[in-house]
């Protein structure tokens, strides 16, 4: 007989590979909810704010669902600031009356 509570929805792996902040090769405040595909490994795709308060895409990958992430940021999506104060200037000048 199973020790665990009928009342969990769901029961995880007790090696569950956890993406977190140490798996980032820069410092960051948090990482957020992630799109995962498997197309023959598991690849996610996390929204990760970065200590500045900006927020990057990057693309994690692990071959068998076991093994640690590995996180590839040069497949990711990168802030670019002078585009959106561009870009936020834009649209107040288009909006004044």
């Amino acid at each position: 007989m199973s020790s665990r509570d009928v009342r969990e929805l769901f029961h995880g792996y007790k090696g569950n590979p956890i993406l977190t902040g140490y798996d980032f090769p820069t410092m960051v405040n948090s990482a957020f909810n992630p799109g995962a595909i498997l197309f023959r490994r598991a690849t996610l795709l996390v929204r990760v704010e970065e200590r500045t308060g900006l927020s990057r895409l990057d693309v994690a990958t692990i071959p068998d669902g076991l093994a640690p992430w590995k996180v590839e940021p040069s497949r990711g999506m990168i802030p670019q600031p002078d585009l959106a104060s561009r870009s936020t200037a834009a649209s107040r000048t288009a909006h004044r009356v």
